[in-house]
């Protein structure tokens, strides 16, 4: 993943930090989480490319190299670029069994999923940007992952 390609090298990185930075997200969350409704560096920088929308080449170049949570990052962000494009990638998506955790935008939910889960969500929630809310059932995004809130906390030797 930290192998650049496609003419995309140090210079790129260094006037891409978004870009670079969402690449290499290790979870996604797209808005404002948590009781004080923090936005992280992931949730800025997302925020940020949101309101200046990226090339579709750079987007394609994070589909193709970025991380579980990089990857929907791009395909949120093609929803404002290319809404029919995006469709195609959510489906392709949508069989990516990779694991990616998932903060819920004003909220304090955390849930640990699938990157295909979370495409089949944003595909049954055509529009652009990240939808509102959250999935109608547990079931839609977790399957046997499951799902915690930032709040809780594990029992005494257990950590699932």
């Amino acid at each position: 993943m930290d192998q650049l390609d496609h003419g995309h090298d140090t210079a790129w990185r260094e006037s891409h930090p978004d870009l670079e930075r969402l690449r290499r997200a290790r979870r996604l969350r797209p808005g404002p989480f948590g009781f004080c409704q923090e936005i992280g560096p992931d949730a800025a920088a997302f925020a940020r490319l949101s309101e200046s929308v990226p090339l579709r080449s750079d987007l394609d170049f994070l589909l193709s190299t970025g991380s579980p949570a990089g990857r929907l990052y791009a395909a949120i962000l093609l929803r404002e670029v290319d809404p029919v494009g995006a469709q195609s990638v959510l489906a392709h998506l949508a069989g990516d069994p990779s694991r990616v955790v998932c903060d819920l935008p004003c909220s304090c939910t955390i849930v640990m999923t699938n990157v295909g889960a979370v495409a089949r969500w944003l595909q049954a929630h055509a529009g652009s940007g990240f939808p509102a809310g959250a999935p109608e059932t547990d079931r839609e995004w977790m399957g046997e992952l499951g799902s915690r809130r930032s709040d809780e906390t594990d029992p005494p030797g257990e950590n699932p």
